[in-house]
């Protein structure tokens, strides 16, 4: 039997039509898309924006890019360009996330810090390894929501160690890192580490560094399950394939991923990641009239500078847009990522 798409190109080569392309309705918002473009501005980076409620994206931009329609004729100098245009940073790139990783230690600790306070000295020593706060600041008695706002390692650590490397792994498996989510395109696969794992290493773990590798997709994911109450729906970029002649149309329904937390948790993350724009490291994507959660990162990689990060959600309570930006080799997320993702937040908001 012939199907819809083999009886059109049938029927179109009887009537001397050349073959159609079907039409391909995307889930980008165009102008969210250009503004996520403009705001990297040829920066090696990603950006990835994703409403919470449907996992429709937004907008997905990775930097440095192509032209397709030259592939062939430019082939020789795109398969030798070291800064890597092919891969597809804002899904396949893998990175450590630094702090942005912070809000899921806290989720795996949260009888921890359900009214507790630690005090941060500026430093602590786990396993004969000294790991400190930038330029070794104090933070003395910090909460979960002063924690989340000056980003302090001290109280990541010691949250994430009690905690215990099962616990963070299975939040992290209940937020579908390193799992492959349902998508249309080829993607890579983020990575927790393997095997048995030492006091040292997560400890590194609890503030983003060690072997922990993750694409900004799967980071934007997780911040969909804590601004859509625990429930991270599937990654989208087609909404439908319909034919030019009529003869199908396929539509790609919302699909529920994974229930990952509770409302009630996901809440006073949020809460605490409000503090961060408020008050704390994420001051720079604060938008006007409007209540923004967020987390800043600067990932330590060997190669070089520090990856600047920054993901977070607006309006906080009733969130209507995810985003997670990365710019490689750029220092500190709070003053590089941030003022991108509130850029394009604004625009997210914006649209009807």
């Amino acid at each position: 039997a012939l199907t819809a798409i083999e009886l059109e190109n049938t029927l179109g080569a009887a009537i001397g039509r050349s073959m159609a392309g079907a039409d391909v309705t995307l889930t980008i918002d165009r102008r969210i898309q250009e503004v996520a473009v403009a705001a990297l501005a040829g920066r090696r980076g990603a950006v990835v924006a994703i409403d919470p409620l449907t996992g429709d994206i937004l907008a997905m931009v990775s930097n440095p890019g192509f032209n397709p329609n030259n592939f062939s004729k430019d082939w020789f100098w795109i398969s030798k360009d070291q800064r890597q245009p092919l891969i597809n940073r804002a899904i396949s790139g893998l990175y450590p996330p630094g702090s942005t990783f912070k809000p899921l230690i806290a989720l795996a600790s949260p009888d921890l810090w359900n009214g507790t306070t630690i005090h941060c000295g500026g430093k602590t020593m786990v396993g004969g390894r000294q790991i400190s706060e930038p330029r070794m600041t104090a933070h003395g008695e910090v909460d979960l929501n002063s924690a989340m706002a000056v980003s302090c390692n001290v109280a990541f650590v010691e949250w994430g160690l009690k905690a215990g490397w099962s616990d963070v792994r299975e939040v992290c498996r209940r937020f579908g890192i390193g799992e492959v989510p349902p998508f249309i395109l080829p993607l890579e696969r983020s990575r927790l580490p393997s095997g048995k794992i030492s006091e040292v290493e997560l400890a590194e773990t609890s503030i983003g560094q060690g072997r922990l590798q993750l694409t900004p997709l799967s980071m934007a994911l997780a911040m969909c399950g804590i601004a859509n109450e625990g429930i991270i729906m599937a990654p989208r970029l087609v909404k439908k394939v319909s034919s030019r002649m009529g003869l199908y149309e396929v539509n790609y329904p919302e699909v529920v991923w994974h229930r990952a937390a509770s409302a009630d948790l996901c809440q006073q993350i949020t809460s605490a990641m409000q503090s961060v724009i408020e008050w704390g490291t994420g001051q720079r994507a604060a938008i006007p009239g409007v209540q923004v959660a967020g987390k800043t990162g600067s990932a330590e990689n060997p190669h070089g500078i520090s990856h600047a990060w920054f993901v977070g959600f607006a309006p906080a309570e009733a969130p209507r847009a995810v985003v997670a930006v990365i710019v490689e080799n750029a220092g500190s997320g709070g003053v590089v990522a941030a003022p991108i993702a509130k850029e394009v937040l604004q625009a997210a908001l914006a649209r009807r």
